[in-house]
């Protein structure tokens, strides 16, 4: 069986002091090829910080010591970023964003003024925004 999706995510929630991230296009589940990185979180000042993460099941647990209560969480966010999250069938996970929890529930022009969004971001990167 061939798998055709790559790991996208398709809902955020805040648990605690980490950020569960629930992904589609799972390909029989998720793995790390090493030691997960490129996860980062965002405190209410709007800084990101380097996370933690650990896969459970078809989400990723997202948490780091020096954050207690992230509002958002980011993946593979940078210019040539560590790619460390797969599907079993091989494939990469998408590159995401969600500077908020709530992100997905905003209108479109909400959306586009999200520091994530192209044109908004300080390198001026053309990435879109996954939902």
């Amino acid at each position: 069986k061939v798998v055709a999706d790559s790991p996208r995510p398709t809902a955020i929630k805040q648990e605690g002091e980490a950020m569960v991230v629930s992904f589609g296009g799972v390909g029989g589940g998720l793995t790390a090829q090493g030691e997960l990185e490129g996860f980062e979180l965002r405190d209410a000042s709007g800084s990101w910080v380097p996370a933690q993460a650990a896969i459970a099941g078809e989400t990723v647990l997202v948490s780091s010591d020096k954050l207690k209560q992230p509002t958002g969480v980011r993946y593979a966010w940078a210019g040539f970023p560590p790619v460390t999250l797969y599907n079993k069938g091989g494939l990469p996970a998408t590159p995401f964003c969600f500077p908020e929890v709530d992100l997905a529930n905003r209108t479109a022009a909400a959306v586009k003024k999200s520091p994530c969004w192209p044109g908004n971001r300080p390198d001026k990167s053309d990435r879109v925004i996954v939902l």
